[in-house]
């Protein structure tokens, strides 16, 4: 149709090193509802992300959390890179909230995906974080450790269905 249209023609003006217009670009299609397509914008802007922050960076780590995100919602084959690549990036770096909260955005599409070992060993990695980071007492603890309990009942629920 003419909004795909007008898309693509926009992607195709945007050029590599131009990171505003990609972002804009990422707008324009998550307004539209065009996921695949917000999708490759975002895998774009994680390479130029790549190449100005370095590939062990926070903003790396960060974007390709992103495009796991928009890949979540079209290819599942993908998503698994992403994810494995975002993980080994963030174990690398110091531990920051953005880290953990980046872990926590995994966890939460590998539970959602009935991926639970692997959902709660993530989680546990963005709680650690988030404890060493704010103390064992805060109260932005509550939602990962809401989100890991709910995943600790869904996995027990799969092994007594089996």
């Amino acid at each position: 149709d003419s909004q795909s249209a007008a898309m693509e023609s926009l992607l195709e003006s945007c050029v590599v090193g131009e990171m505003q217009h990609l972002k804009a670009a990422l707008h324009l299609a998550t307004g539209m509802r065009m996921p695949l397509t917000a999708a490759k914008i975002s895998m774009q802007l994680a390479e130029l992300t790549e190449q100005q922050h370095g590939p062990e960076s926070e903003q790396y780590t960060k974007a390709l959390t992103n495009v796991t995100m928009w890949l979540h919602q079209t290819d599942h084959k993908r998503l698994a890179i992403f994810h494995r690549e975002s993980l080994k990036i963030a174990r690398k770096v110091s531990p920051s909230l953005t880290i953990a909260q980046c872990l926590e955005n995994l966890a939460l599409i590998l539970q959602e995906r009935c991926e639970h070992e692997n959902a709660i060993a993530i989680y546990k990695s963005a709680l650690c974080m988030k404890q060493e980071l704010l103390g064992k007492d805060h109260p932005c603890l509550a939602q990962t450790m809401h989100n890991m309990a709910a995943s600790l009942e869904d996995h027990a629920d799969q092994h007594q269905l089996r």
